[in-house]
């Protein structure tokens, strides 16, 4: 089978495809290119995955092959309108030099060997950022991973610590009431002792009795 001009996996030509469809079908009533695009696209099918089907039908209806030729003839021409949007770009006569001979060793143009050393580079560049940011996503997972295991220490170090402070001050509290307890013994000591003494001095001050 003939490689397709249609590539389901270039973005770039699925946006473009998709807006020249839609437009297609908007000019329904006026061209059967039109007619094919609304009856035959499906739903859920994206504008390449559409044109790669009809591509490879072994037969086609007269307006189907209409819709395939102009599609990919206004598919060439946007590929000919960008080669034509280039920018010049200066560099030095040491990497002109280089760039020649970059060039003839894999027998291309200078333009296109340039392109593709930019284009590769960038490439790593996207690829160096992203795992960049996975590693920096692990980074936060982890953080937030030993912010809770943190935040849960402390929970049950407060816990503890709360236990702790509870048996401290039940041991206390015991020893106080011993001490209270101990307080009151001696009082009521004293207090008899007192009444003992005043008893004492009442007798000695009473007369003797006479008979």
């Amino acid at each position: 089978m003939k490689k397709s001009w249609v590539s389901v996996e270039d973005s770039e030509q699925e946006l473009w495809a998709k807006k020249y469809l839609i437009k297609k079908q908007s000019d329904v009533t006026r061209s059967p290119e039109g007619t094919v695009a609304a009856r035959s696209w499906k739903p859920g099918e994206t504008a390449t995955q559409f044109l790669m089907r009809l591509d490879n039908m072994p037969y086609k209806e007269e307006s189907e092959v209409a819709l395939l030729r102009k599609v990919k003839a206004a598919w060439k021409q946007q590929l000919i309108n960008k080669s034509k949007r280039k920018r010049v770009v200066g560099i030095s006569l040491k990497a002109s030099n280089q760039l020649r001979v970059l060039a003839k060793a894999e027998n291309k143009t200078q333009s296109s060997t340039l392109e593709n050393l930019i284009l590769g580079n960038y490439k790593k560049l996207k690829i160096t950022e992203e795992d960049a940011r996975r590693k920096i996503e692990k980074l936060k997972d982890k953080i937030n991973k030993l912010e809770e295991t943190n935040q849960m220490q402390l929970g049950a170090n407060f816990m503890l610590m709360s236990k702790l402070d509870s048996n401290k001050v039940v041991k206390e509290l015991a020893d106080y009431k011993k001490s209270l307890e101990k307080i009151r013994n001696m009082t009521s000591s004293i207090e008899k002792e007192i009444d003992r003494l005043s008893l004492e001095g009442i007798n000695e001050n009473e007369p003797p009795q006479t008979e």
